[in-house]
């Protein structure tokens, strides 16, 4: 470095490299000192002309090495300091701001310095002389003076981001509201008249509906008053007029003198149609429109109910409504102006903010933070360029914070999950309730809930949402929402599943899907209906049995991507069941049976009924207490790999008990005077029929009165076969595929000794085992006879009565090949060689289902959920689409 003194005047030359940097500071420090400037403005001042040298490095000499001249002139009132390179040059004045994307992306300082500089220096110049780039920075002394700054004049003339920004959006709201309004006054006209027609024909109708049987009976002051107060409730008809089959008055709303007069039709002798209006003008010119609805007794037509709107009162209707609208929309544009306003100085702050915190450097000289980037546009960009600018001035936040942050956030969303859940089980009379919930990692993708249907129902509802953590719990609690909003008052689970989907499917990440088993409680007649959403059975105990039953009805995770000609409610049924005393009902996710040990073997269906079998003696609290000691044991206690959730119900009444207690509530109110038999029989819901009934009843004898006379609904159970009985059902068709269900039955006669069993719940087992054609049952056994499972229990003979095995095997072989040329509906064909293997779409779409719960958010479970949505809606695939 060389430096020549002249009075009041200095001149230095410095490399164009980051190690000048320091002796430019130096130099404009002693400056800055002997031009008499504040420490604090001195400090801005370096910053500035430190933020212009590594402008000129950066970009002036960017393709090579350089000279830098740093002449500072001293005057009386003013500092002047020019720098001077010979690089490239700058387009200084073409705007107010640098163009960020270009600097930020590169990783090069000087853009915001030229922003930096302006704010803390008074004047700036940028100037081209003989080839030298001259950037001439001046700071007064003393009294500050106005800042000039050569912006262009178009620049100077531009509207503010705020003013331009609630200008765009104001005009927008006002299209939009205004096209709304046009649109809406343009049929207002048509539906207000519609409405109008619509109310006064129901009236109508409902008041001919009233009069049959007074006109039958000649009750002329029964039917004048019926008239008289229809008419005082529809105050927008001219006239209410009753008249038989001749056109005879029988009663006027308006005037009692035209009785038994007849009426004269302003269209001639001929009644107008029925429930048609007639358009005609009355005798002081009023255009009126006349309705007539007929008067029917068991078919025949008594007479008629007349009646007219006049335009007048429907041309009022279709005032008062554009006026209301009117209002409304003046209202949604004041609110909207008011948001306008709002969103308009939230998205101004972050400039204000970003121009206040330069501000402060250039008064301050200190960096007190770091500026808040909230966005993605171009004022975060500025925030994010001056942070990077000044990062010399703060530390980047640590790793540990993050950690930090990212675990409270965790654990709040674990928080905000068990706040969704059940807090404690609903009290429902003569039901024993328990759970269990326990999530693999911090938030779950499982869900359980009590849902009140009405004060009679209870939903209960157990899923399971495909993957685990928090993109699971997030679609867990999309899901809770849409079940409370769909559930009240609905009585057919699925009904509620579908509309249920219908909602949530669109906000389901493709690839993702959630089953659930929903379930409604007739706290009365102790019955439950349920459906499936591809979830696992529900187990039923029946200690009558002895043994468990599974209930499955057929029907597709929620979530789904369906092509457009399947529906989800096409693929979903439902079941009804009525239960018995001390019946144990068990709804889980398979995290219970797929849990697995330490050598890998899963816990299994088996497993579970038979522990249920064993421990359904228990309450629910110690069964469920029980079953999770079991399960840590056979884990090896070791973290669990899926959510386990489970509800257990235990039932406690018979459904007689439940309607006696009721009757004799009923009896006790109305006695004891609390109650009128009208309000009694309203709150226990029985009609003051049946009460008289009950009550004469009870009078003679007493309380087994009620008894003899309960009524109730004793519905048919579904057609159900014990686990054990399916067990050996499926042992059958392993060795005998070809029998069909009226064969099993019979094979299952003999070997069960009589025990009660219907052809009915045979096929509805092989239906839900996917056993129901003779090509799955083929299927099955060639599959059971590979993995060396067949015939587990020994029940039959090995070998077909000594028959040669291999033989067996070919000639099923044939046989299904045989049968699925003759029909392949429903079979995803893979390949004509059976080693390949022949498999219809629903038994493809559990086991990948399997996979991709087993396997996690892993490669193979993301490609497992793809074919699931291709193969949802999929009927058929030839060899040839398939190998595409």
């Amino acid at each position: 470095m060389m430096a020549r003194h002249r009075p009041k005047e200095l001149i230095y030359t410095f490399r164009s490299s980051d190690e000048s940097l320091i002796d430019v500071r130096r130099v404009v420090r002693r400056a800055c000192l002997d031009a008499g400037l504040d420490q604090k403005v001195s400090m801005a001042m370096q910053l500035a002309i430190e933020e212009a040298c590594s402008n000129i490095i950066r970009h002036a000499y960017l393709l090579g090495e350089g000279t830098i001249h740093l002449v500072i002139n001293i005057e009386k009132k003013k500092l002047v300091i020019t720098l001077i390179d010979t690089g490239r040059s700058f387009e200084f004045n073409r705007d107010e701001t640098p163009n960020l994307d270009k600097y930020v992306k590169t990783g090069r300082k000087g853009g915001l310095g030229l922003y930096l500089i302006r704010k803390v220096m008074d004047e700036v110049d940028y100037n081209q002389v003989e080839g030298e780039n001259h950037l001439r920075m001046v700071k007064y002394l003393g009294k500050k003076k106005k800042i000039r700054h050569h912006v262009p004049s178009s620049s100077k003339s531009r509207l503010s981001f705020r003013t331009k920004f609630s200008l765009t959006a104001a005009m927008s709201i006002m299209l939009i509201i205004g096209g709304i309004f046009l649109y809406l006054n343009y049929r207002l006209n048509e539906d207000t008249r519609l409405a109008m027609y619509n109310q006064t024909l129901n009236s109508m109708e409902a008041l001919a509906a009233g009069l049959a049987d007074k006109m039958i009976l000649h009750d002329e002051l029964e039917l004048a008053t019926s008239v008289k107060n229809a008419a005082q409730q529809m105050d927008n008809i001219e006239f209410l007029t009753v008249v038989d089959t001749d056109g005879i008055i029988w009663a006027d709303a308006h005037d009692q003198q035209l009785l038994l007069t007849k009426f004269e039709y302003p269209t001639g002798d001929t009644p107008p149609k029925s429930s048609e209006y007639v358009t005609y003008h009355d005798s002081a010119g009023q255009l009126m429109h006349l309705l007539s609805v007929p008067v029917e007794h068991l078919g025949k037509v008594q007479g008629a109910v007349l009646t007219a709107v006049s335009e007048k009162s429907l041309a009022r209707a279709v005032q008062a409504e554009r006026e209301g609208l009117i209002y409304v929309s003046l209202g949604a544009l004041g609110v909207a102006f008011v948001i306008i306003y709002l969103i308009a100085h939230y998205y101004v702050r972050p400039v204000r903010k970003l121009s206040d915190s330069v501000t402060r450097i250039g008064e301050s000289g200190k960096f007190e933070g770091e500026l808040d980037v909230e966005g993605q546009d171009e004022i975060s960009e500025i925030a994010r360029a001056f942070n990077e600018m000044a990062k010399r001035f703060r530390e980047q936040q640590k790793t540990v914070v993050q950690e930090e942050r990212i675990r409270a956030e965790i654990s709040t969303a674990q928080d905000i999950q068990q706040a969704l859940l059940p807090k404690k089980f609903p009290d429902v009379p003569g039901y024993e309730i328990a759970t269990i919930y326990r999530p693999s990692q911090n938030v779950s993708g499982d869900y359980f809930d009590f849902l009140k249907v009405d004060d009679r129902h209870l939903g209960i509802v157990v899923a399971d949402v495909s993957g685990k953590g928090i993109p699971g719990s997030l679609v867990m609690t999309m899901l809770r929402t849409a079940l409370r909003l769909e559930t009240r008052n609905q009585l057919s689970p699925e009904h509620v599943l579908e509309r249920v989907n219908s909602l949530i499917s669109e906000d389901v990440r493709k690839g993702m899907f959630i089953t659930a088993y929903y379930m409604i409680l007739d706290i009365e007649s102790r019955t439950v209906s349920f459906c499936s959403a591809g979830h696992n059975p529900m187990v039923l105990y029946r200690p009558s049995e002895g043994d468990c039953f599974l209930f499955n009805p057929p029907g597709i995770p929620l979530g789904m991507h369906l092509p457009r000609e399947h529906s989800f409610g096409e693929r979903m049924e439902s079941g009804l069941l009525k239960l018995q005393y001390d019946d144990m009902l068990v709804v889980y996710t398979d995290g219970i049976t797929e849990s697995r040990d330490p050598d890998g073997n899963q816990f299994g269906e088996r497993r579970l009924v038979e522990f249920i079998k064993e421990n359904s003696g228990m309450h629910p609290r110690e069964f469920v207490k029980k079953l999770e000691n079991e399960l840590s044991k056979f884990t090896g206690h070791r973290e669990l790999e899926d959510d386990i959730t489970l509800v257990v119900i235990k039932e406690k009444t018979e459904a007689d008990v439940i309607l006696l207690n009721k009757r004799k509530r009923l009896m006790q109110l109305v006695e004891s005077g609390e109650m009128t038999v009208e309000q009694a029989c309203q709150q226990e819901g029985i009609s003051e029929e049946a009460f008289y009934r009950y009550y004469q009843k009870w009078k003679s004898e007493g309380e087994d009165g009620l008894v003899e006379i309960l009524g109730v609904d004793n519905r048919d159970e579904p057609p159900m076969i014990s686990y054990s009985h399916s067990e050996f059902l499926r042992r059958i068709v392993s060795d005998l595929p070809q029998l069909n269900a009226e064969g099993i039955y019979e094979k299952m006669k003999e070997r069960l000794n009589g025990k009660n069993i219907s052809i009915e719940a045979i096929n509805a087992e092989l239906k839900r085992l996917h056993l129901d054609t003779e090509a799955r049952r083929i299927r099955f056994s060639l599959r059971t006879e590979s993995d060396g499972i067949h015939d587990p229990g020994g029940l039959l003979i090995k070998g077909n009565d000594g028959l040669n095995r291999e033989k067996i095997i070919e000639e099923r072989k044939t046989r299904l090949k045989e049968l699925l040329k003759e029909d392949s509906e429903h079979k995803i064909i893979l390949d004509d060689n059976y080693d390949v293997r022949l498999i219809d779409r629903d038994e493809l779409i559990s086991n990948l289902l399997n996979l991709n719960r087993n396997f996690g958010d892993t490669e193979i479970a993301r490609l497992s959920r793809r074919i699931i949505d291709l193969l949802a809606g999929m009927r058929s695939v030839s060899p040839d689409e398939s190998n595409k």
